[in-house]
């Protein structure tokens, strides 16, 4: 038997993003800005692009006789800020190893925030960038800072006009706590911080839920953005919900999503709760220049399903050991598709590829919706 959640959205503050074209603007002619490596590699700052794609400033993209090796032409959800560097020269040993470097984007007061990117310096790239999603918009000079490992401070820096620079509507805060209904279901939000996670035992918090430890704070690499969050159904005890996601926006455009390539520890958390299920985090903030931001959850019921809401795959044939063809079984529940793809038993899994999290020694059940 398996169970089939239903998901809806939630917007805490309702407000309208605004969103922009692709722009592509080039690097000042002089003064030439260079960042030199500890391993003694320099790169030259060559533009920035804004694009959904990692393609460099069309203008110089064949400059200089070295082979291009980064992996042109990825692309992304939505755009992204892409600070571009030319391979300049080096005074580095010919036997050398890749400069790890954690770029951090910081507006004209030189306040960091968004999200932290790692691009990857490397002997015979002629090009490299780092990328940023959330960028200061009512700004009008930008800047990209380095850091190596952990430090606090910047090893190198350059500074660039701000192609997304503009003037942008103010949204309204609401007050916190905040109550938003969707449906029988009560969602607050009981707070809202920013700071830097602490590692060590998740702590039990006063509602007697698992929570994430984290230290106040406004500056340092791994800025993060916590909220306390509770769900409430008035159609029964026994229903349970979960934030599934959750993203964070202003009124400029910024959007800061959750990642989605975090795994859960089984069918009762979610991406966002595997850690806690009251107190949860994004990676990086917004700019704390705007007077309010979004938050929008995506919530998904865990427990509590009426009978109409449940689904049974009867005389499942069973696979022989090593057989891994099986003829997918179509299900309907609440007009929603649900195929059987694959049933797995113990046995040879030498040609077998796990999905990330599967526990390999009992027998795996795939589904997808349609």
């Amino acid at each position: 038997m398996k169970t089939v959640t239903k998901r809806i959205w939630l917007a805490l503050v309702v407000a309208t993003a605004m969103t922009g074209g692709l722009r592509c603007i080039e690097a000042q002619p002089t003064p030439p800005q260079i960042i030199t490596l500890s391993n003694g590699e320099q790169y030259q700052f060559a533009g920035v692009t804004f694009d959904t794609i990692n393609v460099p400033p069309p203008s110089r993209k064949n400059i200089g006789a070295r082979i291009t090796q980064f992996n042109e032409g990825q692309k992304s959800e939505r755009p992204q800020l892409f600070v571009w560097f030319q391979w300049s020269a080096t005074n580095a040993p010919s036997a050398r190893r890749t400069s790890a470097l954690i770029a951090r984007l910081a507006d004209q007061g030189g306040v960091e925030r968004g999200a932290t990117t790692d691009p990857a310096f490397d002997r015979g790239v002629t090009w490299d960038y780092a990328e940023f999603p959330v960028i200061p918009r009512r700004s009008q000079m930008l800047q990209c800072n380095f850091y190596a490992g952990n430090s606090l401070n910047p090893v190198a820096s350059i500074s660039f006009t701000n192609p997304l620079y503009g003037h942008f509507p103010e949204w309204k805060p609401e007050p916190v706590p905040a109550v938003k209904k969707a449906g029988d279901l009560e969602v607050r939000l009981e707070n809202l911080m920013t700071g830097i996670e602490l590692s060590g035992t998740p702590p039990i918090l006063a509602n007697g839920k698992q929570g994430i430890g984290f230290h106040p704070a406004q500056s340092g690499i791994h800025l993060a953005t916590f909220f306390d969050v509770s769900l409430t159904s008035a159609r029964g005890t026994n229903e349970e919900w979960v934030v599934q996601s959750a993203e964070l926006s202003d009124a400029t455009g910024n959007v800061l999503a959750s990642p989605s390539n975090v795994g859960s520890s089984g069918g009762n958390v979610s991406p966002m709760t595997f850690m806690g299920e009251y107190r949860l985090s994004l990676p990086g903030t917004l700019w704390p220049d705007e007077a309010a931001w979004r938050l929008k959850l995506e919530l998904k019921r865990k427990s509590g399903f009426a009978p109409d809401e449940l689904v049974t795959f009867k005389n499942v044939p069973v696979p022989k050991i090593g057989i891994t063809n099986f003829p997918p079984i179509t299900n309907m529940v609440g007009g929603v598709q649900l195929v059987l793809k694959e049933f797995v038993e113990n046995g040879d899994r030498t040609n077998i590829r796990y999905p990330r999290g599967t526990i390999i020694n009992r027998s795996i059940i795939y589904f997808t919706y349609g």
